[in-house]
């Protein structure tokens, strides 16, 4: 809130101009001028405004000082810039702030020295009349300092307050909160609710599981087509590569589908007993080399698996890398006359569509590894591996390097040491599998190079149809129909109890010291 103090004539304004305060400061104002005043004006002499002539009063200069006055500032000087022929100010414009004071009192002190010149009987001292606007002005600046500081310090402790409010409630758990009062008629309908909701919910989540088809073929122990043993007996292929890492082996498992696959089918590989868990394991990569920037270094948390003996580093680097899944699965149907047919499969959209995307992307280059610009110069394959990542699908150029399917699907880590990812899907495009897998004979063809006797793991092959919820999953039914029989027997238990044992709330509250005891 503004008061408009007076109408002043400054020294380089027009007549119009008027100066304004916030309502505190109005008696400062009055008390500068009587003090500057003072060693001019004789005593008793009343308070005189500058010779120019009277402004006209300024409507709608409230407005406008609503508009432009803030807290911080000491004074405001508004002009008007529209006037009528009645004397109404139609436009009000901010002129300045702050410096309103010491411009009157400079207009009038050089109003008041050169009449003080032209009067040399007076004797004034100009000096000292100097020195008292030089005062002002500093008792001035130090009050709006003040004032200021005042207000910051107001509005903190305002804040302060508010906080220390809201940590005292905190701490002592007197926060808004909803406290309900737990009794027989709110409990047992709770208990009952949840049962009857539950139980019906968790059969549907089971028979939507069970629909889903699905069978696994265990081929950790298979025997090779290729190796014999001393004996001429068939060689174990997990016994082949750990003999010799680099060598590779084959083996065949026929097995039967004794019920037709609805489509869409999907070929998943599992692995028993790995930690992809594992805190070190799940760090070692290097996710900027995976989107495809070019680096002088691999990160520090690809260790020890970042570089060879060259110097060159590994791509991609870390762990999680080395170790890929590298077995090769194929399936063939077997006719009753004992021939086989291939079943197609695609190694297509089986990883996330934001993991292809977004987080692997090749580098800018060419593929020919001859070339200068070459997008994987001065790197080496992974430890492990048995060819370079360039070479993962060289037929589809989308499908190689780091934007390799099989790639991206491994680097996402599992949270389990047992699980099973994604590796095929079953072309129902084909004559023959378009409705889904028919029942039958099959064969698998293994091309076994994945070691898993160092770490006592197990390797499956799994073909499984789909429902709306996902793949095979009966944990989540039972756990519905567990949890909902549980609330249901709990609830016909605390009935029984309420119905023998029971008071109602009203028999609580109308307890008093006239009330026999009773057991």
């Amino acid at each position: 809130m503004t008061t408009q103090c007076t109408h002043l004539s400054v020294l380089g304004h027009p007549p119009a101009l008027a100066i304004y305060f916030p309502e505190r400061h109005c008696r400062l104002y009055y008390r500068a001028r009587e003090e500057f005043l003072s060693p001019i004006a004789s005593p008793g002499s009343p308070l005189t405004t500058p010779t120019a002539p009277n402004p006209p009063i300024i409507r709608g200069a409230e407005e406008g000082a609503a508009r432009c006055a803030t807290s911080s500032k000491l004074a405001l000087i508004l002009d008007c810039l529209h006037w009528t022929s009645e004397g109404k100010c139609l436009e009000v414009t901010c002129v300045g702030f702050a410096s309103c004071i010491s411009v009157y009192l400079r207009g009038l002190i050089a109003e008041k020295v050169a009449m003080a010149r032209s009067t040399s009987s007076e004797g004034i001292d100009i000096r000292f009349l100097e020195r008292k606007v030089v005062s002002l002005e500093s008792q001035i600046h130090d009050l709006k300092s003040r004032v200021i500081s005042n207000e910051r310090k107001a509005a903190a402790e305002k804040r302060r307050k508010e906080d220390s409010k809201f940590k005292q409630k905190f701490k002592q758990q007197r926060l808004a909160a909803w406290q309900p009062i737990l009794t027989a008629d709110t409990v047992l309908p709770a208990f009952f609710l949840i049962g009857l909701l539950f139980i019906p919910l968790g059969i549907a989540l089971l028979f939507f599981s069970e629909s889903v088809k699905e069978i696994q073929v265990d081929y950790t122990n298979c025997n090779s087509t290729d190796h014999k043993n001393d004996d001429s007996s068939p060689k174990p292929c997990q016994d082949v590569i750990d003999a010799n890492p680099n060598e590779s082996c084959s083996c065949t498992i026929t097995f039967q589908l004794h019920e037709s696959f609805p489509k869409n089918v999907y070929m998943y590989y599992g692995l028993d007993n790995f930690y992809q868990n594992h805190r070190r394991y799940v760090k070692s990569r290097d996710d900027k080399q995976l989107l495809g920037l070019k680096m002088t270094t691999p990160s520090t948390d690809c260790s020890p698996f970042d570089k060879n003996a060259d110097g060159k580093f590994y791509a991609p680097c870390g762990a999680i890398a080395n170790s890929m899944w590298n077995d090769t699965l194929q399936l063939y149907a077997l006719n009753p006359t004992g021939e086989q047919e291939k079943v197609d499969l695609i190694g297509t959209d089986i990883a996330w569509a934001s993991d292809k995307k977004i987080k692997f992307q090749n580098p800018p280059g060419s593929w020919n590894d001859s070339d200068p610009d070459f997008k994987f110069a001065n790197t080496a394959k992974p430890y492990y591996w048995s060819k370079e990542v360039y070479q993962l699908d060289p037929d589809n150029p989308s499908n190689n390097g780091y934007e390799n399917e099989d790639l991206i699907v491994w680097m996402r880590t599992a949270a389990f040491p047992n699980f099973r990812k994604l590796y095929r899907r079953i072309d129902h495009s084909k004559s023959g599998y378009k409705s889904g897998l028919p029942e039958g004979e099959y064969q698998l063809d293994v091309t076994y190079n994945y070691p898993v006797k160092m770490f006592s793991g197990r390797k499956r092959m799994i073909l499984s149809s789909t429902s709306f919820l996902g793949g095979k999953n009966n944990f989540l039914g039972i756990a519905y129909i567990t949890v909902g029989a549980i609330c249901l027997l709990l609830g016909i238990i605390f009935l029984i109890i309420h119905i023998k044992f029971g008071k109602r709330a009203s028999d609580h509250f109308n307890i008093n010291q006239n009330t026999p005891y009773s057991e």
